[in-house]
């Protein structure tokens, strides 16, 4: 397999004028981080480029990619079996997953699973068979210097267990920066959730006061 080149790109005022409008006329631009390129000319516009994104499910795209790199690179094979493991189960998008613990599956198959359904469990299992490390080695030598593959993903809170990230962060240069902006991150992207299941929870206490009221118990 050939070496990775990283992208040379420009900043386009222009572009970044189109991405900040466009964000503006949907009221998103506060909480939003865009970038937006122009792969012809090389040149790309952004909002916040700098800033430490918490990624959410975007971050299964460069696992799919580092799976297909050793795919090309012959280290790995599509139909390898994988045994799912119960450390890596977790609620996840869409209703449960398929591959509950003790399941077998091919590499391939988790691959899909996790793109086409978002399914969590099948990403954990994916940062086992391929490396955390090594599908943060290849990012940054795509020219994605700070990006780090950190915890592995829990659809609900309790958060699962995951005895390895310490390890995965020592080894990072921007440890203490990376876990205050990941903390700082997801507090951010729970907050409506908790928010909404406060208000369901006042709801519900609400209707059990008035079955109380109307039937008395």
């Amino acid at each position: 397999m050939s070496a990775v080149l990283p992208l040379e790109l420009s900043e386009d005022r222009r572009l970044s004028e189109l991405v900040t409008g466009s964000l503006d006329a949907v009221a998103l631009r506060p909480i939003a981080y865009s970038m937006l390129v122009d792969v012809r000319a090389m040149r790309f516009g952004a909002w916040r480029k700098d800033d430490n994104v918490y990624p959410a499910s975007v971050i299964k795209v460069p696992i799919m990619a580092e799976a297909f790199r050793r795919y090309d690179a012959g280290d790995l094979k599509p139909d390898a079996a994988v045994d799912v493991t119960a450390s890596n189960q977790t609620t996840t998008w869409g209703g449960d997953s398929p591959f509950i613990a003790g399941t077998r599956a091919t590499v391939q198959a988790l691959v899909e699973r996790m793109i086409t359904h978002s399914d969590n469990v099948a990403t954990n299992q994916l940062m086992d068979v391929l490396g955390r490390a090594r599908v943060t080695d290849y990012m940054r030598s795509l020219g994605l210097p700070t990006f780090l593959l950190g915890r592995k993903l829990s659809g609900s809170e309790p958060l699962i267990e995951d005895p390895d990230i310490q390890k995965i962060l020592a080894s990072s240069a921007d440890t203490s920066e990376h876990l205050a902006e990941s903390a700082k991150s997801v507090d951010i992207a729970m907050r409506p959730w908790r928010e909404r299941a406060n208000l369901l929870k006042t709801i519900l206490l609400k209707a059990v006061g008035m079955v109380k009221f109307v039937y008395p118990l």
